[in-house]
């Protein structure tokens, strides 16, 4: 078991999920899982996850993704975000605020781009974060028009399926 924690840009924490853990991890990426995990938020209240979530972390890529089960079907929630990395012992990303909810047809909606356009503000982005965010989510719908794994089914039932087994 492993936690993830979620900071802003000025390294304050967001959320940090408690009970995690890893199905494959490459070079490039951790696979895991977590279920029923409690959550701390930044004001330092804790909730429990709904259920299973599987999560696709990228150790290069701006974004991060966790699949949400709910019943009988699945939606995608994708963080724009810094590539993961390990750090005593716990997952990390920093949140750069949007996110993108992608349901199981990969229909997608982008919310929080107003708490980016303030945030950007508020901790001075630079260039090279404002590039990589939007390069991000231009990623992510690429990859969401093409059902490019991790959005794609074929993903999803073989990682649900692993975790099951």
């Amino acid at each position: 078991m492993f936690e993830i924690h979620s900071v802003k840009a000025d390294g304050r924490m967001h959320r940090i999920w408690h009970e995690n853990v890893i199905l494959e991890e490459g070079n490039d990426y951790v696979i895991g899982v977590n279920d029923h995990t409690p959550v701390t938020d930044s004001k330092n209240k804790i909730k429990e996850t709904v259920g299973v979530s599987l999560f696709y972390f990228s150790k290069s890529e701006w974004f991060n993704v966790i699949v949400v089960f709910e019943n009988e079907s699945y939606y995608y929630y994708c963080n724009i975000a810094s590539p993961a990395r390990w750090q005593e012992g716990q997952l990390l990303y920093t949140d750069y605020d949007i996110d993108l909810i992608i349901k199981d047809d990969l229909s997608y909606e982008i919310v929080d781009q107003d708490e980016f356009e303030v945030n950007q503000k508020r901790y001075a982005y630079n260039l090279e974060v404002i590039e990589a965010v939007e390069g991000a989510v231009r990623q992510v719908k690429g990859k969401i028009a093409r059902a490019e794994a991790p959005f794609n089914d074929q993903f999803v039932r073989y990682w649900y399926d692993t975790y099951r087994t």
